[in-house]
């Protein structure tokens, strides 16, 4: 299926693994969603599509099935930006398929990259000694799951570690709780993208902040011209379609989760040692009504570690940290929603700039200009060429606080 537009609008092609051509008469894609989140550590993709009815067809031969998805855009190329999209994913499900009148029918068809597949189809048993999590995961993307694009990012520190039967994402989920940025950030996330053929990422929110901007929106009243450019309204990449700001701040939220009005943390963490029986509070301040918003309780083996033949759980870097880190980043914080025209370069976990202007005073730039990071996207891509891209983002503040 091939649907042609012109210079600035969207070709799209879908073409599927299936040797039995009769199943393909008269079906054809109308729209496609392609969705990615630094929540998720895989990708979800939706295709709608109509089919003639009266056609035979074995609906069953799709199971499993590749499917492969290309969009251009040529006008991106002129400002700069990626004009094609193209990577395979497999059909795993075909939901909501209901007669549109008496000739034709409209299902949806559900796909996702081979390697959530091989995540549901593994489990994985194996000890590691003194390994760094990115190296952990380097080889639970490749070595099991036979991820051929992956952005790990490296971390620390070296620890002991079992994979007791467990999913391969569930071995990952588990580094990216321990993983440490620098010295003391434990924000690491794992998730994919479409880009490249689909990549997974193992990323530190610290690190991906501190990106500098893919791209620059500014926002424009519909059918007006941005300043030093000539092309109008969706045709111009960096046009805002709509915007809106779903949640400047919650400090309720942010003390419960362990951040103060300063930014700094406040909590309590218990640290036991059983090896010498010894045990510590982290952050306590004693009193009736004391300051601290969380409480955990962990093991350590902090300087017994060398005893135990094992390297240090260091728990008491990161585990104070964490839930506050990723308190940040729930999807009720989004701080800026916006629909652009489609953009092939734009995926979740990378950083844009968006601009807003007084209309009375056009020189000054009011609250919510700048950076933000890319939590999810949904690209919305229908035939016909109108496609457009929403996204959410948070403020790149939430990067702040690796050393």
């Amino acid at each position: 299926m091939a649907a042609t537009g012109s210079d600035f609008l969207s070709d799209i092609e879908v073409s599927y693994g299936i040797s039995d051509s009769r199943t393909l008469e008269e079906f054809s894609a109308r729209e496609i969603n392609l969705t990615e989140s630094i929540l998720t550590p895989g990708l979800m993709t939706s295709i709608l599509v109509d089919a003639y009815s009266s056609t035979p067809r074995d609906l069953d031969l799709f199971k499993g099935a590749a499917v492969e998805i290309k969009v251009t855009r040529p006008i991106l190329a002129r400002y700069g930006f990626n004009p094609e999209l193209k990577f395979t994913n497999n059909i795993y499900r075909i939901q909501d398929r209901k007669m549109m009148d008496n000739n034709n029918e409209r299902m949806t068809l559900q796909a996702c990259h081979e390697t959530q597949l091989e995540d549901a189809r593994k489990l994985m048993s194996k000890p590691w000694t003194c390994a760094n999590p990115s190296s952990i995961v380097s080889e639970v993307l490749t070595s099991c799951l036979g991820s051929t694009s992956n952005n790990v990012e490296p971390s620390q520190p070296a620890r002991d570690y079992v994979a007791e039967n467990i999913h391969p994402f569930q071995v990952i989920s588990q580094q990216a709780d321990v993983a440490l940025a620098g010295s003391n950030d434990p924000s690491f996330l794992h998730f994919m993208t479409y880009e490249n053929n689909c990549t997974h990422n193992f990323r530190s929110l610290h690190t991906m902040t501190m990106q500098n901007p893919v791209a620059e929106f500014f926002y424009s009243e519909t059918g007006t011209t941005l300043e030093g450019d000539k092309d109008k309204g969706y045709m111009n990449p960096k046009a805002v379609i709509t915007h809106s700001f779903p949640c400047d701040f919650d400090l309720l939220a942010d003390l419960l989760n362990g951040i103060n009005l300063d930014g700094g943390f406040i909590g309590t963490t218990i640290i036991e040692n059983l090896k010498n029986a010894m045990s510590s509070a982290l952050g306590f301040q004693p009193g009736f009504c004391s300051t601290a918003a969380t409480l955990k309780i962990a093991q350590s083996n902090s300087n017994t570690e060398s005893e135990q033949l094992s390297c240090p759980l260091d728990v008491q870097t990161h585990l104070l940290k964490r839930q506050a880190r990723m308190g940040m980043i729930e999807k009720d914080k989004i701080a800026l929603r916006m629909t652009v025209p489609w953009n092939a370069s734009l995926n979740a976990g990378k950083v844009i700039y968006f601009e807003r202007l007084s209309k009375d005073y056009p020189s000054i730039k009011l609250y919510g200009t700048g950076n933000y990071l890319i939590h999810s996207l949904t690209h919305i891509i229908k035939t016909g060429g109108y496609s457009t891209t929403v996204l959410d983002c948070v403020s790149t503040t939430i990067g702040q606080g690796a050393t």
